[in-house]
């Protein structure tokens, strides 16, 4: 069975480009028997859960997904505990449910943030104002959630830890949006990119898969495309992005999708 992995889609700063087409094309020319998509698909948890819906229809394969911070900002009148229960509810989401396939499992959340990946974490730091000359993390303002950051962290551990003592025997690939530890980390940009870092993900959570029989995580947010492997995990950070920064990865196919997917995406054969 080959599983395709895939983070931030962002498919409403990106429609200018046919992202559900293309990457309808790739999964198809792959052999692809699933995606699983970290996280970020839009800024709103309705047209989430729509495009989800549609593209599973479109590519004919079962698609689940874990919501990112993005796709849990306030909507309308909604309250982001009320839009994360909509996620739950959704069958296609991975949180709080487990997928089974033969000898593996697929399970998945959102993760969330302790400040712990910031080179700056345990220096005289205020990570809580989340604000650093001039600039506000965006989840500050459109998710309360980020009012308790560590407490929701340890609930997401909580949540994360109760799914994964269920998966005894089996192999896991966990999808989480937030990164579980430092590989994704970029370092020496200057104090405020590691000001920001503090709201990357959390270094619990790769702890955690520690514990449990995690063979793959895969993980999103940090807009790089990259993988790593180390104590019997394969970490997987397949990003698409915003496509004002394709050109990061390769200026020649700045504007061009199918090379921008084609490049993020991996996959996981079991």
């Amino acid at each position: 069975m080959r599983i395709a992995v895939i983070s931030d889609l962002h498919v409403d700063v990106n429609a200018g480009y046919p992202i559900d087409r293309v990457l309808a094309e790739v999964l198809a020319s792959s052999f692809s028997d699933m995606l699983l998509i970290a996280g970020d698909i839009s800024e709103c948890c309705r047209t989430t859960i729509s495009w989800v819906g549609h593209f599973e229809r479109l590519a004919g394969i079962p698609v689940r997904y874990v919501p990112g911070n993005h796709d849990l900002w306030r909507y309308g009148g909604l309250d982001n505990d009320v839009i994360y229960s909509e996620f739950i509810k959704d069958p296609r989401c991975l949180c709080s449910k487990t997928v089974t396939l033969g000898r593996w499992a697929v399970v998945g959340d959102v993760g969330w943030y302790d400040y712990t990946l910031s080179p700056l974490y345990g220096m005289d730091c205020d990570f809580d104002c989340m604000s650093y000359g001039g600039r506000t993390w965006q989840d500050r303002i459109r998710n309360s959630w980020s009012l308790d950051n560590r407490g929701r962290t340890a609930a997401m551990l909580d949540n994360l830890d109760r799914v994964l003592s269920d998966c005894e025997g089996k192999d896991v690939i966990a999808v989480t949006h937030m990164l579980v530890n430092k590989d994704f980390i970029v370092t020496g940009r200057g104090r405020e990119w590691d000001y920001f870092d503090a709201f990357l993900g959390s270094s619990g959570i790769g702890g955690l898969f520690l514990r449990h029989p995690v063979r793959y995580s895969v993980s999103g947010h940090v807009h790089f495309r990259k993988v790593s492997e180390h104590d019997g995990i394969s970490f997987i950070c397949p990003c698409l992005g915003y496509f004002s920064e394709w050109g990061l990865y390769d200026g020649r196919h700045a504007d061009d999708v199918m090379y921008q997917i084609r490049d993020s995406i991996r996959f996981i054969d079991i």
